[in-house]
C-alpha cells in the first residue's frame, strides 16, 4: 500500500504546473489526513464492568473511559488493612513494653546507686597498701572492672588447661594401680556416706509391737509413759531403738561400708610414694588451685559491680534493649503492612482507565463482560484537533522545501475550501528506490517524506482523507 502511495505522489509531483504570481513555483504532491492516534490498555487483567464510550465520542483528558471489576482487590484491600492494624497494635503494645523496661531499669538504677554510695567513696578514705604507690582512687571503677574481667577470663582460661592437663592425665595413667586405687576410694567413700544415712533412718524405725504414741518404758527409760502422736520422732528424740529386724540390717551395711572405706584409704596410702601418685596429685591440685583463683577473680569482679555496674542494672538494660529492638520490629512490621496496603490502592485506582488527552475515540473493541489481559488494546484516541499530513517529493525539487514553510491543502469534501499546512519535518532519508542510482533519471524517482501539520479548529478534516498538498516556491531572481 506505501508503495502505490508512493508511486501515485511521483507520478502526480511529475505532473507539477506553474501557478500564482510569475514569481512562484508550484510543487504538488498527494497524501492522506492522519492523526495522532493512542492505543489504550489497561494495566490490569480483569473483567470489564463498564464502558463509557463509543467510537465517534469526544473526550477530555482525564475523563474515565472503562472500569474494571474491583471485588478481589477490595478484599485483599480489607486484609491489608487488618494486617496493618495489627501491626499498629502491637507496635503500641511494643512501646508499652519499652516504657514500662525503661521505667524498670531507672528504678533498679536509683537502687543500685543508692545502695553503692558507701562504696563508692570507699577508695577515698581506704588506706592505701603498703604495695601500692597510687591511692585507692587512683582507678576508675570501670577500668577496675575491666581489669578484673580480663583476669576472670584469663583465670578461666587456667583453669581449663589444668582440667585439659588432669584428663590427659588421667587418661595416660588408666591402667596404673593408683589410678584404680583412686577410683576404689572414691566409691567406697560415696558408699560410706550413703549407708551411713541409710543406717541412722533404720535404727530410728517404728517397732511393730510399740503403741503408737506411747513410750516404751525398756527403751525410753525416765519417758516412759509420756504421750506424743509420732513415735518416730520420740525415737529419734530420744534415741530410742527401733524396729530390730531393720536396725540389724542398717548396720550390717553400714559395717560393710566403713570396713571398705579403711581397706581402700590402706591401698591408697600404701601408692602414695609412686610417680604416678605425685603426678596425678599435682594434676588435681592445679584443677583445684585453678578452680578457687577463677572464682576468686569472679568474687572480686562481683564487689566492683555496684551502682549503674551492677549485675541487676545491666539485666534492666538488656530488657531496655530488648524492648526497642522488638519496637523497631513492629515499626518495620508497618511500614511493610503500610506498602503492601499502598500497592492494593494503586492497582485499585488502575482499574479505571482514563483518557490520556483530548480527542476522539476511533476505534472501541472491548465490550462490558469481556475478561481483557493487561496491555490489550481496547480503545483508540485519536487527537483531531491537529492533523497531519505525509507526501513524497522527488529529489530534483526535495531541496526547494524548508522546515517552517507552509502549504495549501485541498480535499474532495470540501472543494470550494482550502487549508493552511506547515512544514514539521523532512526526511533525511530517500525511499522507492535503491540508494545506490548514479543515473539523472533513476535519481529522479528517488523521493523524500514531507510531513506537515494542520489545524483542524472547526473539525472539517478527518483521518483516511485524501488531499492534495500544494508549495509555494519562490523563485530567486524573478
Amino acid at each position: 500500500m506505501k508503495k502505490l502511495t508512493l508511486i501515485s505522489a511521483l507520478l502526480f509531483t511529475l505532473l507539477t504546473v506553474s501557478c500564482g504570481s510569475a514569481n512562484n513555483v508550484a510543487i504538488q504532491a498527494s497524501g492522506q489526513i492522519e492523526a495522532k492516534e493512542i492505543s489504550i490498555a489497561p494495566e490490569l487483567s480483569g473483567l470489564v464492568v463498564e464502558v463509557n464510550v463509543s467510537e465517534g465520542d469526544s473526550v477530555k483528558m482525564g475523563d474515565a473511559l472503562l472500569r474494571l471489576d474491583d471485588s478481589l482487590l477490595l478484599s485483599e484491600k480489607q486484609a491489608a488493612q487488618a494486617a496493618l492494624d495489627a501491626a499498629n497494635a502491637n507496635a503500641r503494645a511494643a512501646q508499652t513494653a519499652l516504657d514500662i523496661a525503661a521505667a524498670q531499669y531507672q528504678i533498679t538504677l536509683e537502687a543500685e546507686l543508692t545502695q553503692a554510695q558507701q562504696d563508692r567513696l570507699r577508695d577515698w578514705f581506704a588506706a592505701d597498701p603498703k604495695l601500692f604507690d597510687q591511692p585507692g582512687w587512683y582507678f576508675s571503677r570501670g577500668e577496675q572492672i575491666q581489669a578484673a574481667q580480663a583476669q576472670a577470663e584469663e583465670a578461666l582460661k587456667t583453669l581449663n588447661d589444668a582440667r585439659t592437663n588432669l584428663d590427659e592425665m588421667t587418661k595416660l595413667l588408666e591402667k596404673t594401680e593408683f589410678l584404680k586405687a583412686e577410683q576404689r576410694l572414691l566409691n567406697a567413700r560415696l558408699m560410706y556416706l550413703v549407708t551411713k544415712s541409710v543406717n541412722s533412718r533404720a535404727q530410728n524405725s517404728a517397732s511393730s509391737d510399740q503403741p503408737v504414741g506411747q513410750y516404751n518404758s525398756t527403751h525410753c527409760g525416765t519417758n516412759a509413759g509420756y504421750k506424743i502422736p509420732d513415735k518416730r520422732l520420740i525415737n529419734v528424740l530420744y534415741d530410742c531403738n527401733g524396729d530390730p529386724q531393720l536396725s540389724d540390717a542398717g548396720r550390717t551395711l553400714y559395717d560393710n561400708a566403713r570396713s571398705e572405706l579403711v581397706d581402700a584409704q590402706n591401698a591408697y596410702n600404701d601408692l602414695l610414694d609412686t610417680r604416678a601418685a605425685q603426678d596425678m596429685l599435682k594434676a588435681r591440685a592445679d584443677v583445684a588451685v585453678a578452680e578457687e583463683y577463677y572464682y576468686a577473680t569472679l568474687d572480686f569482679l562481683r564487689t566492683l559491680q555496684i551502682g549503674d555496674q551492677s549485675p541487676g542494672v545491666n539485666a534492666a538494660q538488656g530488657l531496655v534493649d530488648q524492648a526497642k529492638a522488638a519496637l523497631d520490629q513492629a515499626k518495620t512490621a508497618i511500614a511493610a503492612a503500610q506498602a503492601n496496603l499502598d500497592v492494593i490502592n494503586k492497582q485499585i485506582g488502575k482499574l479505571t482507565v482514563h483518557a490520556p488527552m483530548d480527542g476522539v475515540v476511533l476505534v472501541r473493541s472491548i465490550e462490558v463482560g469481556e475478561v481483557i489481559q493487561a496491555g490489550m488494546p481496547a480503545l483508540t484516541i485519536g487527537k483531531l484537533d491537529t492533523l497531519k499530513v505525509t507526501v513524497y517529493i522527488p529529489e530534483t525539487q526535495y531541496g526547494q522545501i524548508r522546515l517552517g514553510g507552509t502549504a495549501t491543502l485541498s480535499v474532495d469534501s470540501f472543494p470550494d475550501e482550502t487549508f493552511t499546512a506547515v512544514v514539521t519535518r523532512i526526511s533525511d532519508k530517500a525511499e522507492f528506490t535503491p540508494q545506490n542510482v548514479q543515473t539523472q533519471e533513476g535519481r529522479q524517482t528517488t523521493v523524500y517524506a514531507i510531513e506537515l501539520s494542520v489545524d483542524n479548529v472547526d473539525g472539517k478534516l478527518k483521518p483516511g482523507m485524501p488531499v492534495d498538498v500544494t508549495f509555494e516556491i519562490p523563485v530567486i531572481g524573478k
